[in-house]
């Protein structure tokens, strides 16, 4: 009876965190703030950024920091597993001796720093089970609230794009819906699996929540990721379940994929209709070609961390000229790495990514459930960096996702809930 007890206190203080981080990664996430301030009218400065998301991130950031320093021994045990990671960090901060905006670049450059610790916070606190669970109620809320404002208020969850209308749901783009919604996807599959039955019903709803609002997005990244999450999952999961034999459906995988690319290939104009795209990918080749040429001003090093685009001031305003519908971003995770960074910030980030596919591939092998997700979340941000600049962005949930299955260790997944559940 007295453990019963305990249990249900300890109810209430568990719930309040799940809360507070659910704040935190909406604010990451872009949803629900971002859209009220565009529907206000808020103006928000290009350099200076929105300062209000900024101070209640910092008061987040700090407050769950305390747990890194209650327990300093099992952070740094969990810290020092991604020394690539840190040098890269350590990279952008250096950058602020060749910034032509030193201050802007600190500034970042700390906001880098915040964001990756609260990865580690993540790491450190929750297991991947409960991360799961904390990502995929975090991202079954935004969908929900989303298909509510579509139907509801239109006004607020859709916006004209052409002759169109896309879904943006609780976001202030419709990308944003539609890659939040492939990621929803794949966690809801992999939850479904995991939970038994109101666990179940939940995220069966979720399942379909995630293919609506996709679709409804007109996001071509966004069905695109969703298609390979869907079918990787069902091939991952076949793979693993046939066991010793896995290995024979190798040829099989690779036939049926190398029949798929030459489809794609053959019918690539046709397939880019279909989504309503032109062959510049709606003018991000042109975008991209120009970057190139900029970025070769300062090819090693780069610009700096995160101090490329300035609007019409110099370098983004030679981009500004060519490109009529004024860019903010690359809209290409590795371009922007090479314009703050250089090449050798690049080269850190490819040897990272890398390095995180390979481990997953490596943990896949040890025929692990939850290394399915860890493969297709790898993938997932692989991919998403082709045509969105998530990569090493601060303040945002994709780099703490990043984060998290960099510092995270796959033998340490049982370990680490027995640990967490004797602490607490």
């Amino acid at each position: 009876m007295k453990v019963k007890i305990q249990y249900k206190r300890n109810k209430i203080p568990k719930l309040i965190e799940y809360v507070f981080h659910f704040v935190l990664i909406s604010f990451l996430s872009g949803a629900f703030y971002a859209l009220w301030r565009e529907k206000q009218g808020f103006l928000i400065d290009p350099i200076e950024g929105d300062p209000y998301s900024r101070i209640v991130l910092a008061i987040g950031y700090i407050l769950s920091f305390l747990y890194l320093i209650f327990f300093p021994k099992r952070s740094l045990r969990y810290a020092i597993k991604a020394p690539l990671l840190w040098l890269l960090i350590l990279w952008g901060v250096i950058s602020v001796f060749w910034s032509d905006l030193p201050s802007l670049t600190l500034r970042r450059s700390i906001a880098i720093i915040l964001t990756t610790l609260y990865g580690l916070v993540l790491v450190v606190r929750f297991d991947l089970k409960e991360m799961l669970h904390l990502l995929g109620y975090s991202v079954w809320f935004f969908l929900m609230i989303s298909f509510l404002l579509v139907v509801l208020f239109p006004d607020w969850g859709t916006t004209t794009y052409g002759h169109e209308v896309a879904w943006r749901g609780v976001f202030q783009h419709k990308n944003r819906l539609g890659n939040i919604s492939a990621l929803g996807l794949l966690l809801f599959l992999f939850l479904w699996r995991e939970d038994q039955k109101i666990g179940r019903a939940i995220w069966s709803i979720g399942i379909g929540l995630a293919i609506l609002m996709v679709i409804g997005s007109q996001s071509f990244t966004g069905i695109v990721l969703a298609l390979l999450m869907f079918v990787g999952f069902l091939i991952l999961t076949l793979l693993l379940k046939s066991h010793r034999d896995w290995q024979l459906l190798y040829p099989l995988f690779l036939v049926v994929g190398g029949f798929g690319l030459y489809l794609i290939g053959f019918y690539f104009e046709e397939v880019l209709l279909a989504f309503g795209r032109d062959i510049t990918f709606t003018g991000r080749l042109p975008l991209w070609k120009a970057l190139i040429q900029a970025g070769m001003q300062n090819f090693w090093i780069g610009f700096g961390y995160r101090s490329f685009w300035r609007g019409w001031d110099w370098p983004s305003a030679e981009i500004w000229e060519q490109i009529t519908w004024l860019p903010n971003q690359a809209h290409n995770g590795y371009i922007e790495i090479w314009l703050d960074l250089g090449v050798i910030g690049l080269v850190l980030m490819l040897l990272i990514l890398i390095g995180l596919f390979i481990r997953s591939i490596i943990y896949f092998n040890k025929t692990r459930y939850e290394s399915i997700l860890w493969v297709l979340l790898s993938l997932f941000l692989i991919f998403l960096s082709f045509s969105e600049s998530v990569l090493m962005r601060p303040n945002d949930v994709y780099w703490v996702l990043m984060v998290y299955l960099s510092l995270n260790r796959y033998n340490q997944y049982d370990q680490s809930r027995l640990e967490r559940s004797a602490s607490f």
